[in-house]
């Protein structure tokens, strides 16, 4: 029995433990297709049309989606932006 126990207690614990990052891991890769018409727009005018890129991650931010779009402008330099569904800009920075 105590070995039973044991057994329940180890195995609980690895599922818990591996259920966590799933359900922490709300970032979804996107195509700049699948993005709303209003983020898509700031998200163009921010990166450009001789930017590039490279990455883009919906995600969710006090029950409200987001986007975080990495790319590089025309000259190379490496950005950072996030970008509110209603079209915002909530913060751009340098990598």
């Amino acid at each position: 029995m105590r070995k039973l126990m044991k057994n329940v207690l180890i195995a609980t614990t690895l599922i818990a433990g591996s259920a966590v990052p799933v359900l922490a891991d709300d970032d979804v890769d996107v195509k700049l297709d699948d993005v709303g018409q209003q983020a898509k727009t700031t998200i163009e005018k921010q990166v450009g049309k001789d930017g590039k890129i490279e990455d883009i991650e919906r995600e969710q931010r006090k029950s409200k989606t987001v986007y975080e779009v990495e790319y590089r402008d025309a000259k190379g330099a490496k950005y950072e932006i996030v970008v509110a569904e209603d079209g915002k800009l909530l913060d751009k920075r340098p990598e």
